[in-house]
């Protein structure tokens, strides 16, 4: 199984947690040259832009060791651009 396919999974498990919870997906893989974000998603008139990160395992961290501060500051960008 290639990366993309295990991330395109990990993005398809992401989705249905958060209808499940509530939450109505507005955009999937929305993207421009500059930038991309993997789920916007609305609940309670809140928006909601979300990086998904899959690990097999934790031995080499966690997801969210994976969102730094170089990834948190790209993510404010495509949240402005959309």
């Amino acid at each position: 199984m290639t990366n993309y396919s295990t991330g395109h999974i990990a993005e398809e498990y992401a989705e249905k947690y958060l209808r499940k919870n509530g939450y109505k997906i507005i955009q999937k893989n929305w993207r421009t040259r500059y930038c991309e974000i993997d789920i916007i998603a609305s609940h309670k008139k809140q928006v909601y832009f979300i990086e998904v990160k899959y690990r097999k395992n934790n031995l080499q961290g966690s997801g969210l060791d994976y969102i730094t501060t170089s990834k948190q500051e790209q993510m404010k960008f495509a949240a402005k651009m959309w």
